[in-house]
């Protein structure tokens, strides 16, 4: 083990993954980049992952396991960082893999660009195979070496927010340092609707600089029965997401990234649950976009940010010309507008398309 190399500790939480774990895990211990401490989080796995764990910890020096009580993803991440003791973070789901480079790669982009955060692109696999299904699109050079100041932190949101390679901490080598600074932890996906969304933003709005490898490196598998795919309306957790961010940023400094920001940051995250929501073909939708409409309504901080919204400019900004026909995005108008007087629930269904495929999905 070279000393010299920056230690990466890698969080790996674990629960009810059995038929997935060991991929993962033969993943992360065949790293070509050695200087790695695992540290699987048994959060109370019901089935044999805590004993595949100590496995693997008895055949690695380098694995540690933390046996808990169910916390959920969050919990068992922020358990994971708590106990991490190396210069850089790396946080991998535990039914997933990453290629045997990864680790080497990001480690050596962030010493070239001497970034806290280095990301770098997906591979998208079935539940039921090991075939390729498709990759995530290239990395805008926008988002390699980028120095987040104040003059360019708010065009670097307004880039990263829909893009899928921002939202996910799986992708990302974090510094652990900024971590400890600003004391980021991740919150319960049960309060805010999507952890690593908040985590994300939390990064962009204290990084000083984000640098990309501009390859798939992290393989994730889409599950049937993942979180993500579970339909569902969490309207008022997506808007405590929101409300979160904007206390954080007012408490380090970043008042004026909010003006113009976050208020479109809230439109792109209801857009984004109604979207998933549809795409599940979940037959009691509309019965929940009935009492989202509801809860949109009379949330006060809601209504605070679709006002601006509707009368901004910035909106064009989420749906841009050069992506969105002017139906589109008139769309957009109308969907903000029922969002904020309580309008007809059917305007909610407006969900802007893109010009170019139509079809894409999310995690």
């Amino acid at each position: 083990m070279n000393d010299q190399q920056p230690l990466v500790s890698v969080v790996v939480p674990v629960y009810n993954v059995e038929p997935y774990l060991r991929r993962c895990l033969d993943s992360i211990v065949g790293q070509t980049y050695r200087n790695i401490e695992i540290i699987l989080v048994d959060d109370g796995s019901p089935d044999a992952c805590g004993r595949i764990c100590e496995e693997y910890a008895a055949n690695d020096t380098r694995i540690r396991v933390i046996h808990q009580e169910n916390r959920g993803l969050s919990g068992a991440r922020n358990s994971g960082m708590d106990a991490a003791t190396g210069e850089y973070l790396m946080f991998i789901d535990s039914d997933d893999l990453i290629d045997f480079t990864m680790a080497e790669k990001m480690v050596n982009k962030a010493k070239e660009t001497d970034a806290d955060v280095v990301q770098c692109r997906f591979y998208f696999l079935k539940d039921d195979q090991d075939t390729l299904d498709s990759y995530s699109d290239p990395i805008p050079g926008a988002y390699d070496g980028v120095i987040l100041d104040e003059k360019n932190l708010q065009e670097f949101f307004f880039a990263a927010i829909t893009d899928f390679s921002m939202s996910s901490v799986c992708n990302k080598m974090i510094r652990r340092s900024l971590v400890e600074s600003f004391g980021l932890r991740f919150v319960n996906e049960r309060t805010i609707g999507y952890e690593d969304e908040l985590f994300r933003s939390y990064l962009c709005a204290t990084a000083g600089k984000i640098s990309a490898v501009n390859e798939p490196l992290y393989y994730y598998f889409e599950r049937e029965n993942s979180l993500m795919h579970v339909p569902r309306l969490r309207i008022p957790q997506v808007m405590e997401m929101v409300w979160r961010f904007e206390q954080f940023c007012c408490k380090h400094g970043k008042e004026s990234l909010l003006r113009k920001f976050l208020p479109i940051y809230a439109i792109h995250c209801v857009i984004a649950e109604f979207t998933r929501a549809r795409w599940n073909n979940h037959p009691g939708y509309w019965e929940r976009l009935l009492i989202a409409a509801a809860q949109l309504h009379e949330l006060p901080t809601a209504r605070r940010y679709f006002k601006k919204a509707l009368f901004s400019r910035q909106l064009r900004r989420l749906f841009p010309v050069d992506n969105y026909a002017f139906a589109e995005r008139l769309k957009a108008r109308l969907m903000v507008g029922a969002l904020l007087f309580g309008g007809p629930p059917v305007l909610l269904t407006l969900v802007p398309q893109p010009r170019k495929d139509r079809n894409n999905n999310a995690k």
